[in-house]
């Protein structure tokens, strides 16, 4: 009698090996699609079969590794993302800021430049007060210089007898000496005013350079607008690349169950022979060689699971420095 060794999936039949040409008809009751070959064609099949359960195996654990692989770049993604938003909320945080010192600058600038003008205006008006009342004071102490000229004339005419005519005079002395005071004052407050304008006119220009200022500040804010609008494009480039892996990964993912398939189909093949007795009595007709095929028949079983080794995260630095090709590598 001949061993049952493998099913050929090319016919969907079983292979079985058999020194003598000659067999009982009455042990093969029962059993359909069985092939009966040579022994050079059965281990040119056994051989195949070799070959397709070491090809399964080595993709199995390639498929591990692409799986370690993508492990690995889903935490370097994370890393990534959690940095972006880092990133984010500080810009809002700088942003906000400095908007509100911004917008706070302004409305002081703008509280001040309006006091300042109309401190400005009351003192513009103050000056034209005070002018007026110089120019009035000047045209009086005109008028009363001509007056004591003209007293003094008068006084030459009734000096010798004239004794109230002299007190008057007098009095009128004290009266211009008055008015010189007053004048001498009012050009006194004349000059303080006019050097408060001028201090009002160095604020003016110190809160014009403070505007000037916000604004260079604001530009450099749009710059790093900008930036950040870089990085998000990156992101999502990567984001992109992610997805086509991922596609990838389901794809090899599909053939592995195929495989995994036809594999199981040749187990059950052999577990269906062990349960009509058929291995038996093959190996008491064919004594040597049973350790062989034993051996054989383990290989065929599905590999054992691979201890994976935990996957450790990369460098932030690492992450930041990604480019697309790498993932290309998978």
């Amino acid at each position: 009698m001949g061993v049952l060794k493998k099913k050929i999936s090319k016919y969907n039949k079983y292979i079985i090996e058999i020194e003598s040409e000659e067999l009982e008809a009455n042990n093969l009751k029962n059993i359909e699609d069985v092939i009966i070959v040579s022994k050079k064609d059965f281990e040119k099949e056994l051989n195949k079969s070799k070959e397709l359960a070491a090809k399964l195996e080595s993709k199995d654990l390639e498929l591990k590794l692409k799986g370690l692989k993508i492990q690995e770049k889903d935490i370097e993604i994370q890393r990534a993302k959690s940095e972006m938003y880092e990133l984010k909320e500080n810009y809002n945080s700088k942003i906000t800021t400095l908007e509100d010192n911004y917008a706070l600058k302004s409305n002081e600038l703008t509280l001040l430049l309006n006091d300042k003008g109309n401190e400005l205006e009351s003192i513009k008006n103050e000056y034209s007060k005070l002018k007026e009342e110089l120019e009035h004071s000047s045209n009086s102490l005109k008028e009363k210089l001509e007056e004591k000229e003209t007293i003094n004339n008068q006084m030459e005419v009734y000096r010798i007898g004239n004794i109230g005519l002299k007190n008057e005079i007098e009095g009128k002395k004290k009266e211009i000496n008055e008015l010189k005071s007053s004048y001498n004052e009012l050009k006194i407050n004349y000059d303080e005013l006019k050097g408060n304008y001028s201090e009002i006119l160095d604020i003016k220009s110190q809160k014009e350079n403070e505007i000037e200022s916000l604004r260079s500040n604001v530009n450099r804010l749009e710059m790093v607008q900008i930036e950040y609008n870089k990085l998000v494009n990156s992101y999502r480039h990567l984001q992109e690349v992610v997805n086509k892996k991922d596609k990838t990964i389901n794809e090899l993912e599909s053939k592995k169950r195929k495989l995994e398939q036809y594999l199981s189909m040749s187990m059950e093949a052999i577990t269906t022979l062990k349960n009509l007795g058929l291995f038996n009595r093959l190996f008491n007709r064919i004594p040597e060689g049973i350790e062989e095929l034993q051996e054989d028949i383990k290989k065929l079983q599905p590999p054992k699971e691979i201890e994976i080794e935990p996957v450790r995260a990369k460098k932030t630095t690492d992450i930041l420095g990604i480019k697309e090709d790498n993932f290309e590598d998978l």
